[in-house]
């Protein structure tokens, strides 16, 4: 998805997304090798040397401290980054759109492109600032503890190994039960919105003005109250300042 949003955004957005990504891996690392100080910890206190444990405990809570600040600054570039795509995503779609042609815009287009503009842009730019320092986490610090445990003992990063199949199996499992109820989802949103936009059509340009053919009347204009229709299966358009402007002669 990002490669998608960059490809379609143009390269001038790479640089800071790569620089994110890059900061927020790094992060990742570090909050895996933090954890491998708390072995030396525990086997001194396990074993009641309290003085043995004080160095080590010092440099976890100056590796934690770092962390909680490389996080911050993740986090806070991923905001920007965010941000920054989200104006130039509205940029580049608004450029589009005024390229199309009027015909284009039917009753589902409508919907789909207020659907597109509202939700579905903004769900698209949370990702990077909400969603991609978990996702980024969630993948390189295990495997960083990993490598800790085989470094430890080799018995039990194996354990781990093993154990690595059956978690990413049910994360693919989740994620495709998620990616089919948002579809799910966004299809139902197409055609509560397409619905409402023929059904406003209906409302101000009669019956007639929306047959079976609705995208082909909605792109056609009504003449107004005092002239004949412009179409044959376009009705009068009542002069209310309700009526869309596509349904009157402008």
């Amino acid at each position: 998805m990002i490669r998608m949003l960059l490809r379609v955004l143009g390269h001038q957005y790479a640089r800071p997304v790569r620089r994110t990504v890059a900061l927020m891996t790094t992060t990742a690392i570090l909050e895996g090798l933090s954890y491998a100080l708390l072995v030396p910890v525990l086997g001194a206190l396990f074993e009641q040397d309290t003085a043995a444990a004080r160095p080590w405990l010092i440099a976890f809570g100056v590796a934690v401290a770092i962390y909680a600040a490389l996080r911050y600054v993740s986090d806070l570039s991923g905001f920007r980054v965010g941000t920054t795509l989200l104006r130039g995503t509205y940029r580049r779609l608004g450029d589009h759109l005024a390229r199309l042609p009027i015909g284009w815009y039917g009753p589902g287009r409508v919907g789909e492109v207020s659907l597109l503009a509202s939700r579905g842009v903004l769900q698209a730019m949370s990702v990077i600032a909400h969603l991609l320092t978990p996702y980024i986490s969630a993948a390189v610090t295990p495997l960083t503890i990993v490598a800790v445990m085989l470094a430890f003992d080799w018995r039990l990063g194996l354990a781990a190994l093993l154990a690595a199949p059956v978690v990413a199996a049910i994360q693919l499992w989740t994620g495709h039960a998620t990616a089919a109820a948002d579809a799910e989802r966004h299809h139902r949103d197409q055609q509560a919105a397409g619905s409402s936009n023929t059904s406003r059509l209906s409302r101000c340009c009669g019956p007639a003005a929306v047959p079976s053919n609705a995208s082909a009347c909605s792109t056609t204009r009504c003449a107004n109250s005092s002239g004949p229709p412009a179409a044959p299966h376009c009705r009068r358009c009542p002069a209310s300042s309700a009526c869309p402007s596509r349904c009157r002669r402008s």
